[in-house]
């Protein structure tokens, strides 16, 4: 890609009409920013596409157009040459986005979000929710022990004993995701209970990814190379 802004989807995500717009529109009105990430959802059908939406991708969402400290590794653009310096580290799994974005952050890089680059994301039911949620624990654990800098990678020095705590704090951070995004991702009121409470159980699901990332192994069979 050689244009001076490059756009990033996912082979199963489609972008919704106005997408190219919102995308060019928030680097003009920020022109220092380096990346802006999209929303991404299941389409919001069912209460299981909106609740694992809100779940799995709300992450990134300030609910609104604002500045974010991540970047989206399914629906997102960068400006060429600070996805140049800080391309994505394959070796580490299709799920370190963080560690990329972590490490433009420390050069001095700045991420905004925008609702207008909404992509439509494939949803194969649970067993693509529990595939993703494994490759997201090894993701976890990998980055952190490659990069000593990522906040909380100090908790894999007590090795697998630390994987309860990245749980716990995981089920937290998603909390305050929920209650915060849950409109957004077109959850009802009377869903966000059911999300709040399922919060753990997915979370725990990653315990296994965490625990072949401390091993040193890849993961068995997923969709996700």
């Amino acid at each position: 890609a050689r244009a001076p802004i490059v756009a990033i989807l996912d082979a199963d995500c489609r972008p919704l009409p106005g997408w190219t717009d919102a995308l060019l529109e928030a680097f003009g009105r920020e022109p220092a920013i380096d990346a802006v990430s999209g929303r991404t959802d299941y389409g919001g059908a069912t209460a299981v596409q909106r609740i694992f939406a809100l779940l799995t991708r709300a992450y990134l969402d300030p609910g609104r157009r604002s500045a974010t400290r991540f970047v989206s590794n399914n629906n997102a653009a960068w400006r060429r040459p600070t996805l140049v310096a800080h391309p994505l580290p394959e070796h580490l799994g299709p799920f370190a986005a963080r560690a990329q974005s972590e490490a433009a952050r420390r050069a001095g890089a700045r991420f905004g979000f925008e609702p207008g680059m909404r992509a439509v994301h494939a949803f194969e039911g649970i067993s693509m929710e529990l595939d993703i949620r494994r490759n997201i624990g090894f993701g976890t654990i990998a980055t952190r022990l490659a990069d000593r800098a990522l906040p909380y990678a100090w908790l894999t020095c007590a090795g697998r004993v630390s994987i309860p705590l990245f749980v716990a704090g995981k089920c937290v951070a998603t909390w305050g995701d929920c209650l915060r995004a849950f409109r957004a991702y077109r959850v009802r009121l009377y869903e966000l209970p059911v999300a709040l409470a399922l919060a753990p159980v997915v979370h725990a699901i990653e315990a296994t990814g965490m625990w072949a990332a401390f091993a040193g192994r890849p993961l068995g069979q997923t969709a996700y190379r």
